[in-house]
């Protein structure tokens, strides 16, 4: 019996060419693009739980309280990760800090590279996260001064292919030498901080253990690996006490309150809310989202696939007749119907799997992802293709199959075949006709939906592209000489040597980029109408020509004009600080972020225009920009006119200043960018999977 519905089925499918070749374009349409975004989803949903005690692993961030804000950090002390371990025993199972260094220039002979993913860190980071040693003991790894684990591309990178790595050296930008004790395969990318290398924290060991009432710098991923049982929410609660046992001497009498929060690490890349994260975090909208429109990719393509058949079903309307006359009943019918269905489905699937398979790596370099065509045979995904495939061959066949197979043979044979609204035909009035209708709505109101939502993500890019900033920042590169290896003397030459450049406009330095989400967090004691407050406020330096240099615009009083009297009594303040201090009048006002009583008090000379130091997705908050004469990130506002030759001549300057640096540069604008391009790439991935729907 199954054979003669398979033999029917493909004989009729066969028959009608054209019907099989719209049904088949769009179940393959909607089934290789569904694939894809749920690859995506999976994904996004996956980060981090391939370390196999991935749920009982947490990061201790800080939730700082002040009087008048409050901010959530992913970092903690120094010292956080050792008493976690020590203080409460019967939660932690063990612990680790783990210390960025930000960008670092490492090199083995000719070879020089800027690093962003080596981190100090100890070898209970083994024993915590799942990271295999391709060389090398994990037990002792990290336990010496100066010993470094390489990833296998990074190894490969600086020490050539082949393997052997062990005991070789490479060196960072002071010329220390750090030796190689093991090699770890990299990283999956579904990692919310990823890791090239890992260097001993022998220093800082002996640092915390010379300091340990040093808390008040926010600086080291803390993570604990709680005992099983443990419940993270439970354990937030109980070290709530760590703050007056440890904190509350240093931030109490500046009314500030900390508490330290507790996020398994699973959840940290959709779940985030906090600053500071080593890797962009995703967006759990942006993932139900995507998840909602490959349903509907799929759903729609049922849709017209019931339209096409009840449409279509004059033609084979003689055909249920003649069938039924001859004794086939209405489950035979429906049967046969739900066999060609079926097999529309399954061969969709088949082409659709292929395809699928073919446009990873397009839909990589559109979603930024690093997906592998493999993973198109994980359960979840087979599992979501298996869905996608009763969707279509049962749902969507159900209805054709059982109005077909209802239509009365008598009726059929005189020649009344009005399928919408036939009481004689159908059995009952207007059945089809409404349905289809109804169907056809159902696709123009998920169409209008998606072109709704994609012109409002569309609009929100734009805003954030278009948004005033507070500063020019077309034009300008930015060159950051190693602050390590370069001296106050060699930065203010190239400085001058820069400013002499006929094709350089000006030239200025900063402590951070703006837009960089980089500054200092500072507590500062700042004269109010109520007098002097300890409030934390945001910080940074520049020099004289910076503020020039960016077009930023002096509001009120003066820039800085490079004077020594600038150098420790001047600062200038944001429009920000001044609407929260309250003050009519800001020039002269005092502060000082040191809180010792022998130092001397700053005082405001100028109040610039607000501008976006953070990222836009943060509001505009007060920040004192304090004078020094040397700061290593270079902001250089070069003429439009003739940039290759002006490239060329920046080089040769640099080399004369820097020689045993290699020459490397950055684009203002292009970096200020980089903070919305996930956003980009989630955006260009919903207008593209919109426009497929609709087609």
């Amino acid at each position: 019996m199954i054979q003669n519905y398979l033999k029917l089925a493909l004989r009729n499918l066969l028959k009608d060419r054209g019907y099989t070749i719209l049904n088949v374009l769009g179940l393959t349409v909607g089934i290789t693009f569904s694939l894809l975004l749920i690859l995506y989803v999976s994904d996004e949903l996956s980060f981090d739980r391939y370390h196999e005690k991935a749920d009982r692993v947490v990061r201790v961030g800080s939730h700082v309280k002040e009087t008048e804000n409050e901010f959530i950090w992913a970092s903690s002390q120094l010292g956080a990760a050792d008493a976690l371990k020590n203080d409460y025993p019967k939660e932690v199972e063990e612990t680790v800090r783990i210390l960025g260094m930000g960008n670092v220039e490492f090199h083995n002979g000719e070879k020089r590279f800027m690093e962003k993913r080596f981190y100090f860190s100890g070898e209970k980071v083994f024993d915590i996260f799942t990271l295999p040693l391709l060389e090398g003991d994990p037990n002792t790894a990290l336990t010496e001064p100066n010993s470094i684990v390489l990833s296998k591309s990074v190894a490969e990178k600086y020490l050539g292919a082949g393997g052997g790595y062990l005991g070789k050296t490479i060196q960072n930008s002071a010329n220390e030498n750090w030796k190689v004790t093991g090699i770890m395969r990299d990283m999956p990318a579904n990692s919310h901080i990823l890791f090239d290398a890992l260097m001993s924290d022998h220093e800082i060991r002996k640092q915390v253990a010379a300091n340990p009432n040093n808390w008040g710098q926010f600086n080291a991923f803390s993570y604990a690996l709680l005992r099983p049982g443990v419940d993270p929410a439970a354990f937030e609660s109980r070290i709530g006490e760590m703050y007056e046992k440890y904190m509350a001497t240093i931030f109490k009498p500046l009314n500030i309150k900390i508490n330290y929060m507790v996020q398994p690490i699973v959840g940290i890349h959709l779940h985030s809310g906090v600053t500071e994260e080593p890797e962009p975090a995703g967006s759990l909208a942006y993932v139900r989202i995507l998840g909602l429109t490959a349903l509907f990719l799929v759903l729609l393509a049922c849709i017209n696939y019931i339209n096409l058949a009840t449409a279509r079903a004059t033609r084979r309307a003689r055909e249920v007749g003649v069938r039924k006359a001859m004794g086939s009943s209405r489950g035979m019918l429906a049967a046969q119907f739900l066999t060609e269905s079926a097999l529309l489905a399954l061969f969709s699937g088949t082409v659709a799997v292929t395809l699928a398979w073919l446009l990873v790596p397009v839909f990589n370099q559109i979603a930024g992802k690093e997906l592998t065509a493999e993973a198109l045979f994980r359960p979840q995904i087979l599992g979501g293709l298996g869905v996608m495939l009763i969707l279509a061959g049962l749902v969507g066949g159900a209805y054709p199959a059982f109005v077909l197979s209802g239509f009365k043979p008598v009726a059929v044979l005189k020649g009344n075949t009005s399928f919408a609204g036939s009481n004689s035909a159908l059995g009952g009035k207007g059945g089809g006709g409404m349905l289809r209708k109804g169907l056809v709505v159902v696709q123009f109101a998920v169409s209008l939906l998606m072109l709704v939502a994609t012109g409002v993500i569309y609009d929100q890019l734009m805003f954030l592209k278009n948004k005033e900033l507070g500063f020019r920042k077309e034009q300008v590169l930015v060159l950051r000489p190693d602050p390590r290896t370069t001296r106050r003397s060699e930065l203010l030459a190239f400085r001058s040597a820069l400013q002499q450049n006929p094709a350089v406009v000006s030239a200025g330095s900063t402590f951070f980029s703006p837009g960089s989400d980089d500054v200092y967090k500072n507590v500062v004691n700042v004269e109010t109408n109520e007098g002097m407050k300890d409030i934390g406020i945001d910080f940074t330096a520049v020099d004289e020509f910076f503020v020039k240099t960016l077009g930023m615009e002096v509001v009120q009083g003066r820039d800085f004009d490079g004077t020594p009297g600038d150098t420790l009594n001047s600062v200038l303040v944001n429009e920000a600080l001044v609407k929260k201090m309250g003050w009519t009048d800001p020039i002269g006002k005092k502060l000082k972020w040191n809180l010792d009583e022998k130092t001397p008090f700053a005082h405001v000379i100028g109040v610039v225009r607000d501008f976006h130091q953070k990222s836009l997705y943060n509001p505009i908050e007060p920040i004192i920009l304090a004078y020094r004469p040397v700061c290593y990130a270079m902001h250089v506002r070069v003429r439009p006119d003739k940039f290759p030759e002006t490239l060329k001549s920046l080089e040769t300057t640099w080399k004369t200043s820097f020689p045993a640096q290699d020459f490397k540069y950055a684009f203002l604008d292009s970096e200020f960018e980089k903070q919305f391009a996930a956003d980009n790439k989630r955006g260009l991935l919903f207008s593209i999977f919109s426009g497929l729907s609709i087609f």
